[in-house]
């Protein structure tokens, strides 16, 4: 008897937790939420004024409205699950403030080497997998106020795996887009 009470308990509180998950993995819900985080970071970082050092989190936008997605970044952080979404958004907010030349975050925000010099990537690893999203650090933003600390688009991969050199000419390409705008095209 007592087992199947706790059973019938189990099942209702994994039902309430199935509809709030759904909730919160709806498009629109994480899209905002994600934007919500990053628009709490700018406002912190302005209202604080001894952070004058500190730069501003910016997502990429697409020159053509008509590509998909539009926003890549953006785009990434929602089809990643909450998890690394949530950790990806606080290393990047921990560099933001650091700023960036001094930000000491040990594996989590790197710098790339070979053909991807001049990018950055803040990591994680979640259930065997490894989530990467790219950076680049626009010192002398045309059109920002401040300098700005770009995330282009991202990417994930087993462990012990590497992207392919095309996965990387297009993440390249998607950062000479950025570069080439002026003013810049941000989110």
């Amino acid at each position: 008897m007592a087992a199947r009470r706790v059973a019938r308990k189990r099942g209702r509180r994994l039902r309430r937790r199935s509809k709030r998950w759904r909730e919160t993995r709806s498009p629109s819900r994480r899209r905002s939420r994600v934007i919500d985080t990053l628009a709490a970071s700018r406002t912190r970082l302005q209202a604080d004024s001894g952070l004058k050092s500190a730069w501003d989190p910016q997502f990429f936008k697409r020159t053509d409205l008509r590509a998909d997605p539009a926003v890549p970044a953006l785009a990434w952080l929602e089809s990643v699950p909450d998890e690394v979404e949530a950790e990806i958004l606080a290393t990047i907010d921990a560099v933001a403030v650091g700023p960036p030349p001094q930000f000491r975050g040990g594996l989590r925000y790197q710098p790339m080497h070979g053909d991807m010099s001049g990018w950055f990537e803040a990591r994680t690893k979640y259930q065997k997998r490894l989530y990467r999203l790219f950076c680049l650090q626009d010192r002398k933003a045309p059109g920002l106020p401040r300098p700005a600390l770009v995330m282009v688009t991202g990417g994930d991969k087993p462990t012990e795996s590497a992207f392919s050199k095309a996965f990387y000419k297009k993440v390249r390409a998607l950062g000479d887009e950025y570069l080439a705008s002026d003013p810049r095209n941000v989110a």
